[in-house]
């Protein structure tokens, strides 16, 4: 739910509504449910091909998911790109890869075919996908070649078959290329799924499994171009897990990512760099940025990481703020802090300017990084584990009534126009993930801004609420006589 759609809800919640809500929210105790997810290993399948023969579009139509940027440009993904797909009594784990590349002397091209070659090798199925209506090509056989060396199942996928008139002709042509197996399909149209399905089906195990989020916590990594946060994962996850390099916008899609921290399940999202859109020329690139702020929907917490040698620049401030919109729980990690001489000092000058730059949200949790040196590169999961604690926490509603008197009793309500003192009377919690609150009182549209900031630096002190927004709605109280 939206901000803006949450507020026209608690527009709706009376007093007496939330006092009942409160109780049935503090006497609730949640069930484990003892059918957890099974812990069973999900077979692998491993989407290969040369560039622009569709195998995002493959991906997003196995997956159901729009994960993947689909463009005519060849080339486009350029990480490898995982997803859990439960389909019908089968379920296993899809892999998008890099189009195989074939340019010498260039280090990107190997290096986007080391994510390949690092696919086929834990596939236990291989889609080869080619492209239908251009038929095979010197490039196709090549790779067919390649791939048997990994001595796995493969299945020729031939894709963009959507014109096909005697498709039984068509995928017999492709017989060349020596793989039994083969399916036409079209996923821009939906067509051959069917046939994927039946073939999963039958080489696959059924598997029937209660689908159960087992994630404790959600990273997003975002920030400008070329700030280090690909290498940040791969030193995060001990892995060259992505590409990273010199040249800004080599990450393209948003990759999530699974591992372990400590006895945590963290699920890390590498984003695309997010420039200013009067810098943005390209529809490539635009869909990069689109991927990276819906990457901030999906995380609990984001990791803002800023270039050390120029940081808290307007756009990180942009980012920033959209990420505080969004209700997200924020970090500001300073990267490449080996390149600063005088670190004390500039931690003093980081202190000093922050309130300013990002008076919304208190107590900012800030980590200073090298990626290069590996430096408190753990503290960035430690904190994002501390601050999900306060951004997803529920508070008892006699433990907020309590605060609320007490920090009444601290400062009073300012007088109002009429030389009257509003009266705040009764709190309750809406929601967490951020922490949303409503007061009743008798004069809710008579609270100054300075008192509203207040009550919340109050709150969040006193439940240990840091580096995330919290909410807080003013409603008129029910009772007629409480004025």
């Amino acid at each position: 739910m939206d901000n803006s759609n949450l507020r026209k809800s608690v527009n709706n919640i009376t007093e007496k509504e939330a006092q009942i809500s409160a109780m049935e929210r503090d006497s609730h105790s949640e069930e484990t449910d003892a059918n957890s997810a099974s812990s069973l290993k999900m077979p692998v399948i491993a989407l290969i091909g040369r560039p622009n023969v569709g195998k995002s579009s493959l991906f997003n139509r196995l997956t159901g998911k729009k994960l993947a940027i689909v463009d005519d440009t060849p080339g486009l993904t350029r990480d490898r790109q995982e997803f859990k797909v439960v389909f019908g009594e089968i379920a296993y784990i899809l892999v998008d890869t890099p189009g195989l590349d074939d340019k010498k002397n260039n280090p990107l091209a190997e290096e986007m075919n080391a994510q390949t070659a690092k696919a086929a090798e834990a596939a236990d199925i291989i889609f080869l996908v080619v492209d239908g209506p251009f038929g095979i090509c010197e490039k196709d056989k090549q790779y067919a070649k390649w791939i048997r060396k990994f001595d796995k199942k493969v299945v020729l996928i031939i894709n963009k078959a959507e014109n096909f008139s005697r498709i039984e002709d068509r995928i017999g042509e492709f017989a060349k290329l020596g793989f039994k197996d083969r399916i036409a399909v079209s996923a821009s149209h939906n067509f051959g799924m069917a046939e994927i399905y039946r073939y999963l089906k039958d080489n696959l195990e059924e598997t029937k499994i209660i689908e159960k989020d087992n994630i404790d916590l959600r990273i997003a990594i975002v920030g400008r171009p070329n700030v280090g946060k690909s290498t940040i994962i791969n030193k995060l996850i001990n892995e060259d897990r992505l590409l990273v390099g010199d040249q800004a916008g080599l990450t393209r899609d948003s990759i999530s990512i699974d591992f372990k921290y400590k006895n945590k399940n963290i699920k890390l999202f590498d984003t695309a760099g997010i420039r200013k859109k009067k810098n943005i020329h390209n529809k490539v690139e635009q869909f990069s940025v689109d991927e990276s702020m819906e990457a901030i929907n999906f995380a609990n917490i984001c990791a803002l990481i800023l270039d050390a040698t120029s940081p808290l620049e307007k756009q990180d401030l942009t980012i920033a703020e959209k990420i505080i919109e969004e209700g997200r729980g924020l970090i500001l990690v300073f990267n490449k802090i080996d390149l600063i001489s005088d670190i004390e000092l500039y931690k003093k000058d980081i202190d000093e300017v922050l309130p300013k730059l990002i008076p919304d949200v208190r107590n900012i949790a800030v980590v200073y990084s090298s990626a290069l040196e590996r430096k408190n590169l753990n503290q960035i999961i430690s904190e994002s584990i501390r601050i999900a604690q306060g951004w997803q926490l529920e508070i008892s509603t006699r433990k907020l009534n309590n605060w609320l008197i007490e920090a009444q009793s601290q400062l009073q309500v300012p007088l109002n126009s009429q030389n009257k003192r509003p009266r705040l009377k009764f709190i309750s919690q809406v929601k967490s993930k951020p922490p949303y609150f409503i007061i009743f009182g008798n004069y809710p549209n008579d609270i100054p801004i300075s008192y509203q900031r207040y009550l919340a630096n109050s709150l969040r002190q006193e439940f240990k609420i840091d580096s995330c927004p919290v909410r807080i709605h003013f409603r008129k109280s029910d009772n007629p006589y409480s004025s």
